[in-house]
């Protein structure tokens, strides 16, 4: 079954309240927030291509010239006051997070006529359109999981979105193994400050019952999420079709078209998640919490990203060292903030229905089997080596040490960026931060062998360093 068409759903642009008045609170944001001050936004950026303009400003592509990563570059008029509330308020919000599902903000540059907001450049479009056609349960489960995952970080940081669509539902890039981002931050509340919402600029096919009325908590969000996981899995509207106002009544009643043979075709287990989050009152809907436990998410165990390298690479791969664990941890840490590997985060999670950073042996056997690789023999030799609190569980950074390509991700450039090395030299200081709570005997052996030198070590020696800390050994057939 195909997901949701351009020729059933209206242009996103034009998805906003015609009039429903109430005003915004207009208190600037920008006070709070340092900028960068540049004569020029190309002493730091050389500026690629325009991606687009509204009226919150222009969006640019652009590489960093310290680091040639591409960025996206938002600029705002110093003219466009109310806009640029806006974005500040976006700006705001998140500077204060960091969670791979959700947009990443890298910095604020103030030159004299404009404003510049340096964000994480995503590439991969809606995954509406990317799944226009095809559309299989199990495939998409795994991302509304991710987006899961990123709504229960930002209603545990006390934050709601407020205007969530499926035009903010977006993926990281146009490989095989995106991820999931939240992206359109401009309405965000806090909810300890409780700011009136300008409602004009909701996107209103999404908005929730209460929010049509000037209220909205973390369960918004939930009624939003419902509405695009109806339009991914039947291609159509969950509400009646009419006019606007008709289709804001069917919202506010909770007139939601339940019978339809789009929805009736689907899984019950997709039918009933559906249905308790488009639920009319927000205290009947589910937190986050307890929608990443829903088993319909166990249908993405169907379509794993899984090769038949895996389970000879969980059983080659040893650390030798503690340190270098640590280190490596850090390491995947920011790759799954940043940059690429992020098929190494679906692995864990399609092995993590429950959020314990753990996986059991069942869980382990069963999905290999459903992958096509039988590991029937060689289980137990990986609850033996890998199951450290002897109980039958293997920890979630086992699997990700395990499945990370090292030979990529030591290279000198990427341990240079990653340790903030200063030309050819790591600082000592910055890596005993990372290595917290090791042994003295264990961080002076680790200087030894790094070959340290008046608190720096060559990134030559520390890319040997981790060279000699695994070994690998793949199983032979």
């Amino acid at each position: 079954m195909g997901c949701c068409s351009t020729g059933s759903i209206p242009p996103p642009l034009s998805q906003t309240i015609p009039s429903i008045p109430i005003i915004p609170q207009r208190s600037s944001r920008r006070g709070r927030v340092p900028t960068n001050k540049l004569t020029s936004i190309t002493q730091r950026y050389e500026i690629l291509k325009a991606l687009g303009s509204g009226t919150i400003g222009t969006l640019f592509q652009a590489k960093d010239l310290n680091n040639n990563e591409f960025r996206a570059i938002r600029e705002v008029n110093k003219s466009s006051s109310f806009h640029s509330v806006e974005v500040f308020q976006e700006l705001t919000i998140l500077k204060k997070l960091n969670h791979s599902n959700i947009l990443k903000v890298y910095e604020a540059i103030e030159t004299s006529r404009s404003y510049y907001i340096v964000l994480e450049n995503i590439s991969g479009g809606c995954l509406a359109d990317k799944y226009k056609k095809d559309c299989i349960e199990g495939v998409i489960s795994k991302y509304i999981y991710d987006m899961f995952l990123g709504l229960d970080y930002l209603h545990k940081q006390n934050i709601v979105h407020c205007n969530l669509s499926q035009e903010y539902v977006v993926l990281s890039d146009n490989s095989q193994n995106p991820v999931l981002k939240i992206i359109g931050f401009t309405l965000a509340q806090n909810l300890s400050e409780k700011k009136t919402i300008d409602q004009k600029q909701l996107k209103y096919i999404w908005a929730s019952p209460e929010i049509l009325r000037g209220e909205y908590s973390e369960k918004t969000d939930i009624w939003s999420a419902g509405v695009i996981l109806y339009y991914l899995l039947t291609q159509r509207s969950p509400f009646p079709k009419g006019s606007r106002s008709m289709i804001i009544d069917s919202i506010t009643t909770g007139n939601v078209d339940f019978s339809n043979s789009n929805f009736t075709s689907l899984s019950n287990e997709a039918q009933d998640l559906i249905k308790s989050m488009l639920k009319v009152y927000p205290e009947d809907r589910p937190s986050c919490e307890k929608i990443l436990k829903h088993p319909w998410f166990k249908i993405s165990k169907k379509m794993l990203p899984l090769t038949y390298n895996i389970d000879k690479k969980l059983l080659g791969f040893t650390v030798k060292y503690n340190i270098a664990t640590k280190f490596m941890e850090f390491i995947i840490e920011q790759l799954s903030l940043e940059r690429k590997d992020y098929a190494i985060l679906g692995y864990f999670k399609s092995l993590d229905f429950n959020g314990e950073g753990v996986v059991s042996k069942e869980e382990t056997v069963n999905i290999f089997n459903q992958a096509g690789i039988s590991i029937t023999h060689e289980i137990e030799i990986i609850i033996e080596n890998f199951d450290e609190g002897k109980n039958g569980l293997i920890k979630y950074w086992d699997f990700m040490i395990r499945l990370t390509n090292w030979d990529q991700e030591f290279k000198k450039k990427n341990l240079g960026k990653i340790f903030k090395a200063q030309g050819e030299f790591v600082n000592t200081e910055i890596l005993k931060e990372v290595a917290y709570g090791v042994y003295d005997e264990e961080w002076e052996e680790f200087l030894n062998q790094a070959s340290a030198s008046r608190g720096q070590i060559t990134l030559d020696d520390f890319k040997k360093y981790f060279k000699q800390s695994i070994s690998t050994q793949e199983k032979t057939s």
